[in-house]
């Protein structure tokens, strides 16, 4: 059931990452300016409030109860309702323009992230879900496999509604991205609250002692080295986005339509599941974790310079099936490596924060994390603010016109193409690169990673049986 929340999870916000900059360019026509501002200012603002929010996630829970569950539950529905508003403008909403429309968009999208945030700490179960390592891991890689398969899934609902539902004018397509959003909506809201009621979490945590101030868990993780530098190859890393960002563009370029996304996502997706496994199941039985993160960042720039160099013959040669063929292969290729950096940072996660438990007595899961995305804070910031435009400035992309609500065709230049894909694949596989380089210096592996497994499991032992003692006497 855990894996299947986290699942529907991913689908839900990936959804909304996918083709909410194609809604507000193409369907409601907002300009590139426009579009980069809310980008901004909805990436800045839900991460400063994230701090705030994390301060209360990671209370210890009270005897009992559970710390994620009881949140994810509470704001299930509230997720998938204002998830829903992202690609619908009700009642005379849709007739805002210029500034107000700016406000409105940012509004709704600073509340569906915060919702995102109390929804997401779903996540972290997989790292209290339980104390043995070795299913730690298991669980944490069907996690990420289940979110690799979630993140792809979006592309699937919005192809088969476009298959069935009629599309052209500006009104058909903004209903059948209002109808995929809602089939998105509903999956999830009903998993996170299936999940929260049958999936348990089994960590100890040492009790609330009082004398903490607000922000000491954020000065405990900052002391941390190990966790130091994933906040640091989290950063770099992030500035991936601007490729992202263009994937729903090249489909719509290259294919006629952006519910055509999934013929470029869905080999990349099968690559990032079987990644993961072949990391999970083959590299780490013969690598460590850091040799194989560091490998994956060799391997994306080749495998990227490779699939633009393919995706460039097939551009040269339309029609001729070999290419194409052979671009696909190398879309698969560049999900093999999206296997280890999904899956590694999660695992390096779980042993930093058994570092700092033996250190602090604290299980700091939110903290942790809020921690690695505020490091991403102004990457993902400037990368959202100038990927629209560099869309519509260095790439070229001309947006469609509607006459009387009806699309006209609009054929982008060879050139706008080509850019396309190489900020696609080249931007992609650079940062991913220069995110692996800080894991040179990363010491949390082999008889150190052992040992600090180790005094975390002697620190719960004690704990639980300072627990069953005052329970008994009470």
């Amino acid at each position: 059931m855990f894996i299947a929340m986290v699942f529907l999870l991913q689908n839900m916000i990936n959804m909304v990452d996918k083709f909410r900059g194609f809604y507000l360019i193409t369907l409601l026509g907002l300009p590139a300016g426009s579009v980069a501002m809310i980008n901004g200012v909805t990436t800045f603002v839900p991460a400063v409030l994230a701090l705030f929010f994390t301060l209360y996630v990671d209370r210890p829970p009270k005897p009992g109860q559970s710390k994620f569950k009881r949140i994810a539950f509470f704001w299930a529905i509230p997720f998938a309702a204002v998830s829903v508003l992202m690609f619908w403008l009700p009642g005379p909403l849709a007739h805002l323009v210029g500034i107000q429309m700016i406000v409105y968009q940012c509004v709704i999208q600073i509340v569906q992230q915060a919702a995102q945030y109390f929804c997401g700490t779903s996540r972290h179960i997989a790292l209290v879900i339980t104390p043995n390592i070795k299913e730690q891991e298991k669980v944490i890689t069907y996690r990420e496999i289940g979110t690799a398969i979630g993140a792809s899934a979006p592309l699937v609902v919005v192809l088969v509604m476009g298959m069935i539902m009629p599309t052209g004018t500006i009104a058909q397509e903004t209903l059948m991205f209002m109808v995929s959003t809602i089939i998105c909506a509903v999956g999830v809201a009903l998993a996170l609250m299936i999940g929260s009621r049958v999936v348990q979490e089994r960590i100890t945590y040492a009790p609330k002692t009082g004398t903490e101030k607000p922000f000491d868990g954020y000065l405990d993780v900052l002391r941390n080295p190990s966790a130091r530098l994933i906040m640091i190859s989290e950063f770099v890393r992030e500035f991936r986005g601007i490729a992202s960002f263009m994937a729903v563009f090249l489909a719509e370029s290259l294919l006629g339509g952006a519910d055509q996304a999934l013929l470029l996502g869905l080999p990349t997706g099968i690559g990032t599941a079987v990644g993961m496994l072949l990391v999970k199941e083959v590299f780490l039985k013969r690598f460590n974790n850091k040799q194989v993160f560091l490998g994956s960042g060799t391997y994306s720039i080749l495998i990227n310079i490779g699939a633009f160099a393919a995706g460039v013959l097939a551009f040269r040669n339309e029609g001729v099936l070999v290419f194409q063929v052979i671009f696909v292969v190398f879309l698969f290729l560049i999900g093999l490596q999206f296997g280890a950096s999904n899956l590694l940072p999660s695992l390096f996660q779980s042993d930093i924060l058994e570092d700092i438990e033996v250190t602090t007595q604290k299980r700091l899961e939110a903290t942790l994390a809020i921690s690695m995305s505020t490091s991403q804070l102004f990457s993902r910031t400037i990368s959202r603010t100038i990927a629209p435009l560099l869309l519509t400035g260095f790439i070229g992309y001309q947006q469609p016109v509607y006459i009387n609500g009806t699309r006209m065709a609009v054929t982008q230049t060879y050139s706008t193409r080509i850019r396309l894909l190489g900020v696609f694949t080249l931007v992609q596989g650079a940062f991913q690169l220069l995110g692996a380089l800080p894991f040179i210096f990363y010491k949390l592996t082999g008889e150190n990673r052992e040992r600090i497994h180790a005094q975390a499991v002697a620190l719960r032992a004690q704990l639980q049986q300072t627990k069953e003692e005052f329970e008994s006497q009470a």
